[in-house]
């Protein structure tokens, strides 16, 4: 087993073992891009670009000069080859299937390794068995989709949280939370799923979900308008675009496109002749940068609204690093109440559908057995808040009802063993529906008896504690909405 440990960020710092020895520490920038891992006391330090590590420099025990390991080489995203010091300086090549490096090949020796993983990237044991002539077996970090497995860890980073394989699933929440999920698919109510369990059909290199790519990409516009060459090239693209636009508004003179034409040419050109002055201008070019601002700031604001801020988790209590103080938190709507009454009949509809045919069966078991002066609709509402149906099963020579209460009360209507025994009741044969039934509704009825009203009578039945009020006021509005 393994502990792990966040900052403020959710973002995972360090990993312990059972006995809370330190394994791994991990140390990032202003974003999820590592700058240092320290696992088994090996150092790690990471030069990126473009969101992907270029070279690494290791250092172990008490160095204090980190040395050159490894250079990475890309082709936009994908990892085309390394060069790493181990063992010597040499050159592997990738070659990648849809979830990451399958086939590594070394040109130097003549040799190559495969790498196999199961559908949620736990890897297997290659053999070398009755394979071509120079096949080794071997692995690298970069096995599952995108991400870099620690070997001391065994999980992959993610760059936006870390995932593992033997689970099948992130070891953190999805970035947007609750944003990310869907009523109408299920699966996305598992914010620690792994494309909602599906990883033949889906990958997620990222870690993220589609509206955190979303937000990035507001992001990456907003500083985009900052930059007064972006808006250079930008405008003339487009006066050349307007240039187009009208020249095919005149070929097509007389046409029914020459309207759109000329309309597209107009938009175009006011575009060029807005982005052009924005780039030299300073007021104006000042405007663009107070647009893009507002893009990060409103993409910002909006994550900040609908996001968590993650403390610490209590086992860890040297760690000094914890949620936001309140007075910095943003106050949200309220949200609406629920409604218990319909939880009541939800819970009643799904006994009925659990039990089928035997439903009319179990109606009639009430009415045989319940006080007169009860409604079935009572009964009914009244199981619902006490004991749910959680255990209620069909037998052959009836129903049984084998619930336990947090004080000792047993069966359908939650009866204390010592309330049976006033009332001449045999305690052992609460289960039983029939019997739960007699006692529970006799034992009510000399309440209202007594208080006068079914209201008091539930109130009293409860305890006459702070939450008797609502449990009786819940039963009754269940009965006057309850069609069973």
């Amino acid at each position: 087993m393994q502990k792990f440990q966040y900052d403020a960020a959710n973002r995972l710092v360090n990993v312990r073992a059972e006995n809370d020895a330190l394994i791994a520490t991990y140390t990032y920038g202003d974003s999820n891009e590592r700058l240092l891992t320290d696992e088994s006391g090996l150092r790690t330090y990471y030069a990126t670009g473009g969101g992907s590590v270029l070279v690494e420099y290791i250092e172990s025990g008490g160095a204090t000069t980190p040395t050159w390991s490894k250079s990475n080489f890309y082709l936009g995203n994908r990892l085309l080859s390394t060069i790493s010091a181990y063992g010597g300086e040499s050159t592997q090549y990738h070659h990648p299937d849809r979830l990451g490096t399958r086939l590594v090949t070394n040109a130097q020796d003549a040799s190559f390794f495969e790498q196999q993983t199961l559908p949620f990237g736990t890897g297997l044991n290659e053999s070398t068995a009755g394979s071509p002539a120079g096949v080794t077996t071997g692995a690298t970090s970069r096995r599952f989709t995108t991400y870099e497995r620690s070997f001391t860890t065994g999980l992959d980073y993610a760059l936006n949280r870390h995932y593992d394989p033997q689970q099948g699933r992130f070891t953190q929440v999805d970035p947007i939370g609750m944003r990310s999920v869907s009523l109408s698919s299920p699966q996305t109510l598992n914010l620690y799923a792994y494309c909602t369990n599906d990883p033949i059909n889906h990958r997620d290199p990222s870690g993220l979900g589609f509206f955190s790519f979303l937000k990035k990409i507001f992001k990456g516009i907003g500083k985009l308008l900052t930059n007064k060459w972006v808006l250079l090239v930008v405008g003339i693209a487009a006066g050349i675009a307007s240039g187009f636009a009208f020249f095919w508004a005149i070929k097509e003179a007389g046409g029914a496109l020459v309207g759109f034409f000329i309309k597209a040419g107009m938009i175009l050109a006011g575009t060029s002749g807005a982005l052009i002055t924005a780039a030299f201008h300073p007021n104006v070019h000042r405007a663009f940068q107070l647009a893009g601002a507002a893009i990060s700031s409103l993409q910002s604001i909006a994550g900040l609204l609908n996001t968590t801020v993650h403390g610490s988790p209590p086992w860890n209590p040297e760690t000094g690093v914890g949620p936001v103080s309140s007075f910095l938190a943003i106050k949200k709507k309220r949200p609406p109440k629920r409604d218990h009454v319909t939880d009541l009949i939800n819970n009643i509809l799904l006994a009925k559908a659990r039990l089928g045919a035997r439903w009319d069966d179990f109606i009639n078991e009430i009415n045989n057995n319940k006080n007169s002066n009860i409604s079935t609709e009572v009964v009914l509402c009244q199981a619902s808040q006490e004991s749910s149906f959680l255990n209620l099963e069909a037998t052959d020579s009836g129903f049984i009802e084998s619930t336990p209460g947090y004080q000792g009360e047993v069966g359908l209507l939650q009866i204390l063993p010592t309330t049976a025994s006033s009332l001449g009741v045999d305690p052992s044969e609460l289960t039983d529906v029939a019997t739960n039934v007699t006692t529970g509704t006799g034992y009510l009825k000399g309440l209202i008896n007594t208080r006068g009203s079914l209201r008091a009578a539930l109130k009293a039945y409860k305890g006459l504690g702070p939450s008797a009020a609502a449990y009786a006021d819940q039963i009754i509005r269940c009965t006057k909405r309850l069609k069973y």
